[in-house]
C-alpha cells in the first residue's frame, strides 16, 4: 500500500487541508506544534479507526466544529482507491471507493489489505521514533542483546518489555532465595504452623494411628484424583479427536485424490492470455458475421430502392443511352420550352369559344384591309408619274447642251423629288395612323389570336429542331415503350433519365459500401485465420482439442489447487501426531469403542473417589470426637487457610512464568522463521550505516556477534551508544522491509536524525532512499537543513 494524498476535513488543528505524498521518500517538516504528530495520527486513524471517546485527548477532534474525519488516496496492487472515514461507531464510518471504476467496495476489504494488523502493532512495527532510540540508550548491557534479538525477530521491543514486566511481577510473588516476596513469607509461616500442629498431636497415640490411616487414605484420594485428572485429560483429548475425525477423514480423502492429480501445468497468466486470445477470435468472428450481415442487408435494401430492371436496360445500351442523355441535357432548354408551349396551346385550344372567336377576328381584319386598298393604288400611280417626270428631267440635264434647258430640267427634277418625298411622308404617316387606329380599335380577341398564331409557329419550329430525337431514341422505343408523339417521347425519356441517374447514384453508393465491407471482411478473415491458428497451436501445446476442453482442464486444475490449499489447511489443523494417533483406529466405531472404555474407567475411578471421600469424612469426624483441643483445630484451620493462600500465590506465580515462557517460545518460533532473512538485510544496512566498518552480524549460540573489517568479533554489549543506535535502526528497518513484502504499509519515521552527526545522517538518508525503492517512507522532522543538498525540494513537504 502506498499513500498518495491525505485530505483532512477536520482533525486536530487541520481543517479542509490536503497533503500530497508524491514521492516514495517524503519528508514532512515544520516547527514544534505545527501539526506533524497530528498528520501522523490522522494517517493511523484513517487506516485503523478513530480512538474511542474514553481517550478524548488522542481523538484530535476539531475545535472549530468542522466535520470530523477525512480521506486517504492510496495505491494498492496498482489500483487507486479512496479510504474515507467519518465520525461513527466502532472507529468511525469507513467508505472505500475505487477510483478506476467508481465502484464502492466493502469496508472489510481494508482488513484484508492490512492482514488484520492493529493500530498498536502498526505503531510498534512500522513507526520508528526518537522514543525507541532513547529506550535503547537506557538499557543495561545485559538487556541490550536480548532487545536486539527481539527486534530482529518481531520488529519491536514490546515482547522484551512485556517479559520484563512479567518477570518483575513474578519476582514480587516468589524468589528462590528471597524473604520479602509474598509466597516466600507464606511458606515460612506455613512451615512454623505445621511444626506446631505436629507437636500438639504427639500426645495421642490413637489419634496418630488414625491420622496415619487418614493420611494414607488421603494419599489414595489424591492418587485417585490424579488418575481422574489424567483420565479426564485423556477423555478430553479423545473427545477432541472425535471432533477432528471428520476433518481427518476429509484429509485422507484429499490426500488420496492428490495422488491421482495430473496438473496440465498452465499458469493463471497463460490461461488469461489464452482467454484473451479466445476472446479476440470470438470478436473477429462476430465482426466477420456482422460485415456479412451488413452486406446482405445492403443488397436487400438495394433491391428495394433500386429499379434493377431499368438499370439492366440502361446497362444493355449504356453508350447509346449516355449519348441520348447528353443530347437531352444539351437541348433541355428547347425541350422545356416546347413542352410549355404545347401545354399553353393545348389549354387555349381546349376552350369552346376559341374557334368562333378566330373566325370573327378574320372577318373584321378582311374588311379593314379592303377599305384602304383603292386609295393605296391611286397613291401608287401618282408616285409613278412623278418618278417619270424626275427621270426625264435628269436625262435632259445630262444630254442637253443648252443651259436654260438644263436649269429647267434641274428645277423639274427637284420639284419631282419634293413631290415624291411629300407623298412618301404622307403615306408613312397615314400608314402609321391606320396601324395605330387598327391596334387601338382591335379587340382583345384579335390580339389573342395573333399571339396564338405566334406560339403555334414557335412550337412548330421547336418540334422541327427536336425531330432528330425520334431517330436517336429508336433503339429504346420498344424497351421503354416510348410513344410516337415527339413531346411525350421526350418527356418519357427525361423521366427515364432522372430515374436512371438516381438509380446509378444509389448503385454507386451501394457498391462503395459493398467494396468497403468486402475489404474489411477479407482483413478480418485474415486476422481471424491467424488468431485461430495461434489458438490452435496453443491448444495443441497444452494437449486440448478445444478451448472449452482446455477451460475444463484449467478449472479442474484450479479445483485441484484449491483442494491442495484445503489439504494444507487441514494438515495445519491436524498436526502429524494427531494424524498418527487417529490412524491407529480402523474406523470411527473402533474409536468410539475406545472412547466408551475410557468413560467407563473414569466412572469407576469417580466411584472409588466417592468411597474414599466418605471414609475420610468418617475418620475426620471420629478424630474430632476424640475431643482434641481447640488449639489443634485452630492450627488446622490456619494451616488450611495458609495452604489456600499458598496455592493462590503459586497459581499466580506459575501463570506469570508460563506467560513468560510462552513469550520466549513465540520469540524462538519467530526467530526461526524471520530471523535469517532479517539478519541478512540488517547486515547489509548496518554495513552501509557504519561505512563498512562492520561487515557481518552473526549468531553464536543465540548471542549476537559483530565482525568488523579486520575480522574481529565484538559482543553487542561492547558497542558504543551511537553504534548501538545504528544497529537498532538496521534491525528495525530490515524487519520492516521483510514483513512489508507480505503486509505492504508505509513506514513512519519521526525525528530519528536528531542525535546523529552529519556523517551518520548522510548514511541513514542514503539507506532510506535505497529502501524507499520498494517501501514508501514518510519522515517527520524539525530540522531539514541537512537535506537541502541531498534531496529534491519536491521531496520536502512543509507543515505550517
Amino acid at each position: 500500500m502506498r499513500i498518495l494524498q491525505a485530505e483532512i476535513y477536520g482533525f486536530g488543528k487541520f481543517t479542509d487541508t490536503k497533503f500530497d505524498f508524491e514521492h516514495k521518500l517524503q519528508f514532512i517538516t515544520g516547527a514544534n506544534e505545527a501539526g506533524k504528530s497530528t498528520l501522523k495520527a490522522f494517517i493511523s486513524a484513517i487506516l485503523f479507526g478513530f480512538v474511542d471517546r474514553r481517550q478524548r485527548f488522542k481523538r484530535y477532534e476539531p475545535k472549530n466544529g468542522a466535520r470530523y474525519g477525512g480521506k486517504l488516496i492510496i495505491e494498492q496492487e496498482k489500483q487507486l482507491y479512496t479510504l474515507e472515514r467519518l465520525e461513527g461507531e466502532k472507529g468511525g464510518q469507513l467508505v472505500i471507493t475505487s477510483l478506476n471504476t467508481g465502484q464502492q467496495l466493502p469496508a472489510s476489504l481494508l482488513q484484508r489489505w492490512l492482514n488484520s494488523l492493529t493500530s498498536d502493532l502498526f505503531e510498534a512495527v512500522y513507526a520508528v521514533d526518537q522514543t525507541s532510540l532513547e529506550q535503547i540508550r537506557q538499557l543495561a548491557p545485559e538487556e541490550l542483546e536480548k532487545s536486539f534479538l527481539t527486534i530482529a525477530a518481531s520488529g519491536s521491543q514490546q515482547i522484551m518489555m512485556l517479559q520484563k514486566k512479567l518477570q518483575k511481577k513474578a519476582e514480587q510473588i516468589y524468589k528462590p532465595n528471597g524473604r520479602l516476596p509474598q509466597l516466600n513469607r507464606l511458606l515460612q509461616t506455613y512451615e512454623k504452623q505445621t511444626q506446631e500442629l505436629r507437636a500438639a498431636n504427639r500426645d495421642s497415640h490413637l489419634f496418630v494411628e488414625w491420622e496415619k490411616t487418614l493420611e494414607k487414605e488421603k494419599e489414595q484420594q489424591e492418587a485417585v484424583k490424579n488418575q481422574i485428572k489424567i483420565l479426564e485429560k485423556e477423555l478430553l483429548r479423545q473427545r477432541q479427536l472425535d471432533n477432528l475425525w471428520p476433518t481427518f477423514v476429509e484429509l485422507e480423502r484429499l490426500r488420496t485424490k492428490e495422488k491421482n492429480q495430473q496438473p496440465i501445468g498452465l499458469t493463471p497468466q497463460e490461461f488469461t492470455a489464452l482467454q484473451e486470445l479466445q476472446l479476440k477470435v470470438k470478436t473477429k468472428q462476430d465482426s466477420s458475421n456482422s460485415l456479412t450481415a451488413k452486406s446482405q442487408a445492403l443488397m436487400q435494401q438495394g433491391q428495394q430502392t433500386i429499379n434493377l430492371e431499368e438499370l439492366q436496360k440502361y446497362d444493355a445500351a449504356k453508350d447509346q443511352f449516355d449519348n441520348l442523355f447528353h443530347q437531352l441535357d444539351v437541348h433541355s432548354t428547347e425541350i422545356q420550352l416546347a413542352l410549355e408551349l404545347q401545354q399553353t396551346v393545348n389549354q387555349q385550344l381546349s376552350s369552346p369559344q376559341a374557334a368562333s372567336r378566330e373566325n370573327e377576328v378574320l372577318r373584321r381584319t378582311r374588311k379593314k384591309v379592303q377599305k384602304p386598298l383603292f386609295k393605296q393604288n391611286r397613291r401608287q400611280l401618282a408616285l409613278l408619274g412623278w418618278a417619270l417626270i424626275a427621270g426625264s428631267c435628269l436625262l435632259l440635264s445630262f444630254f442637253s447642251s443648252k443651259i436654260t434647258i438644263k436649269l429647267l430640267a434641274v428645277g423639274g427634277l427637284l420639284a419631282a423629288l419634293f413631290a415624291v418625298w411629300q407623298s412618301m411622308s404622307k403615306k408613312s404617316g397615314q400608314s402609321e395612323s391606320r396601324s395605330q387606329n387598327s391596334l387601338s380599335t382591335g379587340s382583345a380577341q384579335e390580339r389573342d389570336l395573333m399571339v396564338q398564331s405566334v406560339e403555334a409557329k414557335r412550337l412548330q419550329q421547336l418540334l422541327e429542331q427536336l425531330a432528330f430525337f425520334t431517330q436517336a431514341s429508336a433503339f429504346c422505343t420498344a424497351s421503354l415503350q416510348l410513344p410516337v408523339e415527339l413531346l411525350k417521347r421526350l418527356a418519357r425519356l427525361q423521366q427515364f433519365k432522372t430515374r436512371i441517374k438516381d438509380a446509378l447514384r444509389e448503385r454507386s453508393k451501394r457498391d462503395r459500401f459493398l467494396d468497403y465491407y468486402r475489404q474489411e471482411h477479407e482483413r478480418v478473415t485474415a486476422e481471424l485465420n491467424a488468431l485461430t491458428e495461434q489458438l490452435k497451436q496453443q491448444l495443441q501445446k497444452n494437449g486440448a482439442s478445444s478451448f472449452a476442453h482446455l477451460q475444463a482442464q484449467y478449472l479442474q486444475q484450479q479445483q485441484n489447487t484449491e483442494k491442495n490449499a484445503k489439504l494444507q489447511g487441514l494438515q495445519t489443523q491436524l498436526p502429524a501426531e494427531v494424524q498418527n494417533e487417529l490412524r491407529r483406529y480402523q474406523s470411527r466405531e473402533e474409536f468410539k469403542a475406545h472412547l466408551s472404555k475410557k468413560q467407563d474407567e473414569l466412572q469407576h475411578q469417580k466411584e472409588r473417589l466417592s468411597q474414599l471421600t466418605v471414609s475420610i469424612t468418617e475418620k475426620e469426624v471420629r478424630l474430632e470426637q476424640f475431643g482434641k483441643s481447640v488449639r489443634i483445630l485452630r492450627l488446622k484451620q490456619e494451616l488450611a487457610n495458609k495452604q489456600a493462600q499458598i496455592l493462590a500465590e503459586v497459581d499466580s506465580w506459575l501463570a506469570l512464568n508460563a506467560a513468560n515462557q510462552c513469550l520466549e517460545k513465540v520469540l524462538e518460533i519467530m526467530s526461526q522463521h524471520t530471523l535469517p532473512h532479517v539478519m541478512q538485510l540488517a547486515q547489509h544496512y548496518f554495513r552501509r550505516l557504519t561505512r563498512d566498518q562492520y561487515e557481518k552480524i552473526v549468531m553464536v549460540e543465540r548471542h549476537l556477534q559483530l565482525v568488523d573489517k579486520n575480522k574481529t568479533q565484538y559482543d553487542v554489549r561492547e558497542l558504543s551508544r551511537a553504534t548501538a543506535e545504528q544497529l537498532y535502526l538496521a534491525l528495525r528497518l530490515a524487519f520492516i522491509v521483510q514483513i512489508n513484502r507480505t503486509i505492504k504499509l508505509p513506514v513512519l519515521i519521526d525525528d530519528c536524525f536528531v542525535n546523529f552527526d552529519e556523517q551518520r545522517r548522510n548514511e541513514l538518508l542514503a539507506l532510506l532512499e535505497e529502501i524507499s525503492a520498494e517501501t514508501q517512507i514518510i519522515c517527520f522532522t524539525v530540522d531539514i537543513s541537512f537535506l537541502y543538498d541531498k534531496v529534491d525540494k519536491e521531496n520536502i513537504l512543509r507543515v505550517d
